[in-house]
């Protein structure tokens, strides 16, 4: 197992690497909703919450595994919750800027306000239900319900992912 240790941290590594890049891509500043710190820690955070919750729900099995169930569900949890904060503070910004930002933060606001309000909704309920399940001392989690808390993390990340792609506003060409 010694041996191994390395070797997974050096894929981890790679892999956070690897997410940067990826955001960094579309940091393009002919668009001002996504050219700025926030698309990259978005990647990142919607990439821990659902490592966190996908973790936690493999873990739900393994009766010695509490603790770090519950570090996972808690992470994953918190991490889904500071989504939605970063998002009211990142469209109240855009709105404020004027132009393609406002635009893009009204098309978000106005345009997707049922998804919006989906995505908020999905984020709050996986994020409880994954702390309710992952936070109690217990041998064993319910693998279930912990996997319901799950899908509704996930479906509250795509939900943002659609939000990303509906704030796309450009300036000049």
């Amino acid at each position: 197992m010694y041996k191994r240790q390395p070797l997974t941290w050096a894929a981890a590594l790679l892999g956070v690497l690897l997410l940067i890049a990826i955001a960094s891509v579309y940091r393009l500043r002919t668009v001002p909703a996504w050219n700025t710190w926030v698309t990259p820690v978005t990647f990142c955070a919607t990439a821990g919450v659902l490592g966190c919750a996908g973790l936690a729900l493999l873990l739900a099995t393994q009766a010695e595994a509490g603790g770090a169930r519950r570090g996972r569900g808690v992470t994953a949890a918190l991490l889904a919750i500071l989504q939605l904060l970063r998002l009211g503070v990142h469209l109240r910004r855009l709105a404020r800027e004027g132009g393609a930002a406002a635009r893009s933060a009204a098309a978000v606001l106005v345009g997707h306000r049922p998804m919006l309000i989906r995505r908020a909704l999905y984020a709050l309920a996986g994020a409880g239900v994954v702390l309710g399940i992952t936070w109690p001392e217990r041998a064993a989690a319910d693998w279930m319900a912990l996997g319901l808390g799950c899908v509704l993390l996930l479906a509250s990340e795509l939900f943002g992912r659609v939000l990303f792609y509906a704030s796309h506003r450009r300036t000049g060409l």
